[in-house]
């Protein structure tokens, strides 16, 4: 089950990230989608799951990072599944026998939700603010 979840798009490739990349190259030609007008030696492609979605966490971690030097990776994992926003539609498949339905809250297909890098960065700022100003440990 994940944690928390990054952006995807729809069937059938469920590509939803453009991102530029080395024109002509193996990725530009390969992740070409003529469905959002990227070609194969333009120098775009779109990209998702755990790839795309590892950036995504990634930069919202360092994001968090600037508002809160000495947070802990338990604190981040904590921080990012509380401010997540809850997906409840859709479905997560991973192989024969192991397609899972969103649901209501927390569930095995979209973990807590979306990741949300301004609730992320915003409740990391406040909490560490509150705590500096309490004289506890922020770590």
């Amino acid at each position: 089950m994940p944690d928390v979840v990054g952006l995807v798009g729809l069937q059938p490739n469920a590509s939803y990230i453009m991102l530029p990349t080395q024109p002509g190259s193996f990725v530009d030609e390969t992740f070409a989608d003529s469905a959002d007008d990227t070609k194969s030696d333009d120098g775009w492609a779109v990209f998702s799951g755990t790839s795309a979605a590892a950036a995504q966490a990634a930069g919202v971690c360092a994001l968090v990072k600037g508002s809160w030097p000495g947070i802990s990776p338990t604190r981040m994992k904590q921080l990012l599944r509380a401010t997540a926003r809850d997906v409840t539609t859709g479905n997560c498949f991973n192989g024969p026998g192991m397609n899972h339905q969103a649901t209501a809250g927390p569930d095995r297909a979209t973990g807590s939700g979306l990741i949300d890098a301004y609730a992320a960065q915003s409740s990391a700022q406040t909490t560490y603010i509150e705590c500096s100003i309490r004289g506890l440990n922020c770590d």
